[in-house]
């Protein structure tokens, strides 16, 4: 089942929420707060996919995006063009606003990609959202590559790395890139 659903909504790229300074105890602690553009937009897109009925299980989700670069009004003002944004940030906030309307959970998600197809002053917002069943998948990966993988026993564990060096040998590294 292979699902498209597209939103005229313009994406807002996940970003850190105002920090501040709290009481606990009679202890500070510093925390962070919720970022309220993100939420809005994750909001407005939740209202969006609302009863399209959420899909069970692994899935794979693709995310095309066209972007309009808000002029914002400043002190004194001015107008300050506002920044592009980066294809990660952008698919970290829609991802989370996928989760109980499209998508069990954001951990179900196998396959995830985005694509920025357009972003400036001029663009006409709009999200294209693919979402299917994740299949699995063999990568396409070089024979030398997978051989070299095959030689790993079983996979590297997260705190050993394998690189290669001159010569086409490899060196152990360890989590921090250290030889």
């Amino acid at each position: 089942m292979n699902r498209f659903f597209v939103i005229g909504l313009n994406a807002e790229p996940w970003a850190i929420g105002p920090l501040g300074l709290g009481r606990k105890a009679g202890k500070p602690y510093p925390y962070i707060g919720p970022n309220q553009k993100v939420q809005a937009y994750q909001e407005a897109l939740r209202e969006q996919l609302e009863g399209s009925g959420v899909l069970d299980g692994e899935v794979e989700v693709n995310l095309y995006i066209w972007r309009k670069i808000e002029t914002m009004l400043i002190a004194g003002g001015r107008n300050r063009k506002g920044k592009s944004a980066d294809a990660t940030n952008i698919q970290k906030a829609t991802e989370d606003a996928l989760q109980g309307v499209l998508i069990t959970n954001d951990r179900l998600v196998r396959r995830i990609s985005t694509e920025v197809m357009q972003q400036d002053e001029n663009t006409e917002p709009c999200i294209v959202i693919q979402v299917r069943p994740y299949v699995g998948s063999t990568p396409e990966l070089p024979d030398h590559i997978w051989d070299q993988v095959d030689s790993v026993a079983g996979r590297p564990t997260p705190d050993t790395l394998f690189v290669p060096v001159a010569g086409g040998s490899t060196e152990e590294v360890d989590s921090a890139g250290v030889f």
